[in-house]
C-alpha cells in the first residue's frame, strides 16, 4: 500500500492505494489571502498540520511509501521555497511541485475513460481544461483562476463576473469532445448538495450528471443565502460555504464557453493522475 498527498489551493487530500482505494480530504484554504503573492502564515500552518496528519495516518494504516505533490497555490507563491522546505522538515518527504502544464495533464489522466474526453478541473487557485484520447492530448491549458482566488478578488472589490469572464477568455478556442468530465470540489459538492448527501458518497457522485439547469438552480439559490445558511445545507463541507457560489458561477460560465448542457462528475482525478504521470513507485 502507498499514499499520495495532494496539497491543493483549498484542500489537502490523501489517497491510500492498496487492494482497495480510499480518499480523505481536509479543507485548509492554503491560497486564501494570498493576493499579494505570499502564502499567509495562518494558511501555511493549517496546511502543514493536515499534511503531517495525513502522512502519519497513511503510515499507521499500512502505507510503505508516501508521496506529496503541490499545485498552483504553491507554484505561484513568492514564498514557495519556504513552504517546500517546511514540508520536508516536518515530514522528511521531498515535495513534487507540479508545473501548470503537467497539472492539466495529470487531472486528465486520472479521469479519462474512453473516446475523446474533455476534463475540467476547477481548483482553488487554478482551472485546467484538457481534451484528448488515450493516445493523444490535443488541447491543454491551465489558467490561474479558482474558487479561492474568486473569493479573494471579490473581497478586494473586483467585479466577480467581469473577472471570471476575462480569465475564461484565456482558454481561447477549445476543441469539442465526446464525453465531458468535471473534477474538483466544486462539481462534487454541487452533486452532493443536489442529492442531500450526508455523508458524502462517491458511489453516488461519481459519474453524476450535472445539467446546466441544476448548476443554474443552485447558483441562484446560493445568491439568496447567507454563508451560514449555505453551510447548513446537506451535502456541503461547511468550510466550502464561502467559496461555493463563486465556484458554481465559474462552472456555469465554463459550460457556456464549452456550449454544453451537461457534464459528468468524476471522482477519479489528479491523485490517480499523479501516479500515472510520475510513476513514483519506480523511483
Amino acid at each position: 500500500m502507498f499514499g499520495v498527498i495532494d496539497i491543493g489551493s483549498n484542500s489537502v487530500r490523501l489517497m491510500l492505494q492498496g487492494d482497495i482505494k480510499t480518499k480523505y480530504v481536509t479543507t485548509t484554504g492554503l491560497a486564501r489571502g494570498s493576493l499579494d503573492g505570499y502564502l499567509t502564515n495562518e494558511s501555511i500552518n493549517r496546511t502543514i498540520d493536515a499534511v503531517v496528519y495525513y502522512k502519519e495516518f497513511a503510515i499507521n494504516n499500512g502505507a510503505s511509501d508516501v508521496f506529496i505533490f503541490a499545485t498552483e497555490a504553491v507554484r505561484s507563491s513568492k514564498n514557495k521555497q519556504e513552504f517546500i522546505d517546511l514540508v520536508f522538515s516536518k515530514t522528511g518527504i521531498n515535495l513534487t511541485l507540479v508545473p501548470a502544464e503537467k497539472e492539466a495533464e495529470m487531472g486528465f489522466l486520472g479521469a479519462y475513460t474512453k473516446g475523446t474526453n474533455l476534463v475540467l478541473d476547477i481548483g482553488g487557485a487554478s482551472t485546467e481544461i484538457v481534451v484528448g484520447t488515450d493516445k493523444n492530448i490535443c488541447y491543454k491549458k491551465s489558467v490561474p483562476i479558482g474558487v479561492v482566488r474568486i473569493l479573494d478578488k471579490e473581497k478586494s472589490g473586483v467585479n466577480k463576473l467581469e473577472y471570471i469572464d476575462s480569465m475564461i477568455a484565456l482558454f481561447g478556442d477549445i476543441p469539442k469532445a465526446e464525453i465531458y468530465y468535471a473534477i474538483g470540489g466544486t462539481a462534487g459538492t454541487i452533486a452532493a448538495i443536489n442529492e442531500q448527501l450526508e455523508p458524502y458518497d462517491i458511489k453516488i457522485t461519481h459519474n453524476y450528471k450535472l445539467t446546466r439547469d441544476i448548476v443554474n438552480y443552485w447558483l441562484n439559490r446560493f445568491r439568496t443565502m447567507t454563508v451560514t445558511e449555505i453551510s447548513n445545507l446537506k451535502g456541503i463541507d461547511p468550510k466550502r460555504a464561502e467559496i461555493i457560489e463563486g465556484g458554481t458561477l465559474l462552472l456555469l460560465k465554463l459550460m457556456d464557453k464549452l456550449e454544453i448542457n451537461e457534464i459528468l462528475v468524476s471522482e477519479n482525478d489528479n491523485l490517480e493522475g499523479f501516479v500515472k504521470l510520475y510513476n513514483p513507485l519506480r523511483r
